[in-house]
């Protein structure tokens, strides 16, 4: 998780808030994943 502070201990609002923001889009996109089943009627019928 970020820190609200650089590395020399100075708060640092506006790198928190990007790397804030960045965090909940990348756990966004994991959050919803559907699961999608492709069935073929002819999957049965293969001449090998």
């Amino acid at each position: 998780m970020a820190s609200k502070y650089n590395s020399e201990g100075y708060y640092d609002p506006t790198t928190y808030e990007a790397l804030s923001s960045i965090e909940k889009e990348e756990h966004s996109l994991r959050a919803f994943r559907p699961i999608v089943y492709i069935c073929s009627p002819y999957a049965a019928m293969s001449s090998t």
